[in-house]
């Protein structure tokens, strides 16, 4: 092996805010593998751009729909202008190993077209993070942006279709890796999903007494369960001393935001990701399923990180980085009576909050920074790379 080593990543939206779903992953892998190696970025974003991630390179490709409720079904449409500019792109420099970290499973077909065309002899790695699609009881409206797509495009047949060229697979939970092996592939390795624990830290401790701040930060998809606490939270703004904070963006339960009047709830938009967390005593991450979506999400570990105890629901994913009753809280997902019996006993006992939002932070730093996570799977990349040259 000699030279050096050109790695194409295929990533979604790569551009700032950084604080966003599997680009921030990347770039804590990527700033290990950079020191070495020559990279270059291609992905989908809602408009076409070059633009640099530090001295790299970054080509965005405009998917139609990009960040609409519609924007699955029109995925495919962007996975072939993606697959058309990274020809041309890639064309001129061939890579040496192609990292695709591309939304599904099924999407290393892109990364297997790519190869064909412009490096036949490229490392083809896919990292897994997310969980393949199972039906499951939504509104029509939800049936048609969401389930449709994702049973065509996330199945299990097509997710295995897509992985069966690659050659190493990563996954970012454990529970995705065992997924892996029920597709009849070899059980790949777990490479976990991280957080940057010096970005997402303490800046003020959890308050511990009321009036305490629940809060939730993310989509209104509904996946993500938003309408669940609304149903579970809002008896309890009545009977005790707390308010919800909501910093949401678009999604099927949109609408939701239309009927909110409640004067202890009040809902932003954009926020900075650890300002919120450190304005709130308890974060909620109310899953109705990981079907279709990121296996756990990094909401869970950036609050975690931050000092904050995590009520979540207890997701296959989700139940490797929460321990029930030690540094967060789980409960049964789609069950909003369950979910508000845990947050009225939660917020009751607001005296333990810190105590368990220490133990996330403790546990964060040991098991889930990227400080520990981006070396191994760096390595694992590199290993496979040389045994490629070697073999």
């Amino acid at each position: 092996m000699s030279g050096i080593v050109r790695v194409a990543f295929l990533v979604t939206d790569f551009v700032a805010p950084w604080d966003e779903g599997g680009k921030n992953n990347v770039r804590g892998l990527v700033d290990h593998l950079g020191r070495d190696w020559e990279l270059t970025f291609l992905g989908l974003s809602d408009r076409s751009r070059t633009c640099a991630y530090r001295e790299w390179g970054v080509h965005l490709v405009a998917s139609p729909g990009f960040g609409s409720p519609w924007r699955r079904l029109t995925y495919p449409l962007g996975c072939l202008n993606l697959i058309r500019r990274g020809t041309a792109l890639l064309g001129q420099r061939p890579p040496d190993v192609i990292v695709s970290y591309l939304e599904t499973a099924s999407s290393a077909l892109v990364g297997r077209t790519l190869r064909r065309l412009v490096a036949p002899r490229a490392l083809l790695v896919h990292v897994v993070w997310n969980d393949w699609y199972e039906p499951g009881p939504a509104p029509p409206g939800v049936w048609l942006t969401e389930h449709l797509p994702n049973l065509v495009m996330n199945g299990r047949w097509l997710s295995g279709a897509g992985l069966r060229g690659v050659d190493c697979i990563l996954a970012t939970s454990r529970w995705l890796a065992d997924q892996v092996g029920r597709l009849g592939l070899p059980v790949p390795p777990w490479v976990g999903t991280g957080v940057d624990t010096g970005r997402f830290r303490i800046v003020r401790p959890v308050a511990g007494r009321p009036p305490l701040v629940i809060g939730y930060l993310g989509h209104l998809t509904h996946a993500k369960g938003v309408s669940d606490l609304l149903e579970a939270a809002t008896p309890l703004l009545e009977s005790l001393d707390c308010r919800l904070k909501l910093a949401v963006t678009g999604g099927e339960e949109s609408s939701l935001l239309d009927r909110i009047s409640h004067r202890r709830i009040q809902v932003e938009g954009r926020v900075d990701p650890v300002e919120f967390f450190n304005s709130c005593d308890l974060v909620v991450v109310p899953r109705r399923s990981s079907h279709g979506s990121v296996s756990y999400p990094n909401t869970v570990l950036e609050a975690m990180a931050c000092g904050r105890p995590v009520l979540a629901t207890d997701l296959p994913g989700i139940r490797e980085v929460i321990r029930d009753r030690i540094d967060g809280h789980l409960v049964p997902p789609g069950d909003p009576a369950a979910l508000g019996a845990r947050l009225r006993e939660v917020v009751t006992a607001a005296g333990t909050l810190s105590a368990v939002g220490l133990r996330a932070r403790e546990r964060v730093e040991q098991e889930f920074s990227w400080a520990r996570l981006a070396p191994r799977t760096a390595d694992l990349i590199e290993d496979r790379w040389r045994a490629r040259c070697i073999g």
